[in-house]
């Protein structure tokens, strides 16, 4: 369980991720989170944060996982090694080639022949052009229909049927900036959505391509 998320704007790609992990474990020390968030038992499942879930391949592609961990982590290697040999392509292509579960997906962005994001549902990858998301955080109602619209909807009102949350945007596009004001947006919008109940939230993170990968700052100390 958890929620990653990719898209690409003024010709850079950005890619997002939480850090809760989660299991079927019955019992759980109850515990607070970055942000305030109690963590404990939900729907049957431990939710706790502790884990990153965006991978640095090189320094042109990351990979971020929701699913399995285990089976998202062994084909994030495979790929690792291969790409090392192969161009994106053919990567890409071995990793369908070489994987027949649907217990995980994976999120890619690339910059190694132009700016891309690939979506592996652990059997196809398919090639995204504007945003995509995966993991139990998007079964959220109106949380994936939310980020989305916030993400495209730069100097407008952006409304969501809740005033408190209505913003306007209205500054120069910049891509460190864009990728803070998108995450701390994301992480509002986890806490004011209990987004833990989907098994999903703790700390949000990422980083965007333009020549090479850039992670985003320390939110935790605004």
């Amino acid at each position: 369980m958890t929620y990653c998320a990719a898209w690409k704007k003024e010709g850079k790609v950005f890619l997002i991720s939480d850090t809760a992990i989660s299991n079927e474990k019955k019992e759980s020390e109850y515990d607070i989170g970055s942000f305030g968030e109690r963590f404990g038992i939900y729907d049957n499942h431990s939710v706790k944060e502790s884990k990153i879930k965006i991978v640095k391949v090189n320094d042109k592609i990351a990979i971020a996982f929701s699913g399995i961990v285990k089976n998202a982590k062994e084909a994030i290697n495979s790929f690792s090694i291969n790409i090392e040999f192969n161009s994106i392509e053919k990567s890409l292509k071995k990793l369908e080639e070489s994987n027949e579960n649907s217990d995980f997906e994976l999120i890619i962005i690339s910059c190694e022949e132009k700016n891309c994001i690939y979506h592996f549902n652990g059997l196809k990858v398919k090639e995204i052009n504007d945003f995509v998301d995966i993991g139990s955080g998007k079964d959220k109602e109106y949380f994936s229909k939310n980020i989305s619209y916030y993400i495209n909807s730069p100097n407008k009102l952006i409304e969501l049927n809740r005033d408190d949350l209505s913003l306007r945007r209205n500054y120069d596009f910049d891509a460190k900036e864009h990728l803070v004001d998108v995450l701390a947006y994301i992480q509002t919008l986890s806490l004011s959505d209990n987004l833990i109940e989907n098994g999903a939230d703790g700390l949000f993170f990422g980083l965007y391509i333009e020549n090479e990968i850039k992670w985003c700052r320390d939110l935790l100390y605004l």
